[in-house]
């Protein structure tokens, strides 16, 4: 038989009394971030910082967009280098999704005030090469 159900939040939503969904479930944004590798470009274990999050946010996602950098890069926080994506190619122009898995922390509600930091590995970035992308969270200080 089929069955029908609801999500956690909204059965809290639809229950007598109501419970209250926390700030990290109810409102969401996008962060985006744009670089240009400079000239001379970037050297193996070389960080760029992309973006800083408060804490009490929510990681629901990201996305990493680049134009042939060369060699390989890494999405982490600024002390673990892959903690939201394992060290992946950017030889050629494309993305990637990052913060898509609960083992690369999506859903992860920050403790502290965290920054997202791409980490140059396997060769250097070409010069001139252009980098975008967003991450999307949920919850305070947005």
């Amino acid at each position: 038989m089929a069955y029908t159900a609801k999500s956690t939040e909204l059965t809290n939503l639809d229950a007598s009394p109501v419970t209250r969904m926390k700030m990290s479930q109810e409102v969401g944004a996008y962060k985006t971030f744009s670089y240009t590798v400079p000239d001379g470009g970037l050297a193996e274990n070389s960080t760029l910082e992309l973006l800083r999050l408060k804490s009490n946010q929510k990681l629901l996602g990201g996305c990493f967009t680049q134009d042939g950098l060369g060699n390989n890069v890494a999405i982490g926080d600024g002390t673990t280098a892959d903690k939201y994506k394992a060290s992946t190619s950017v030889a050629s122009t494309g993305g990637f999704t990052f913060l898509d898995t609960a083992a690369t922390n999506h859903g992860q509600e920050l403790t502290a005030d965290t920054s997202i930091v791409a980490t140059v590995t396997g060769g250097a970035w070409t010069a001139g090469k252009i980098i975008k992308g967003y991450v999307i969270i949920g919850g305070g200080g947005i």
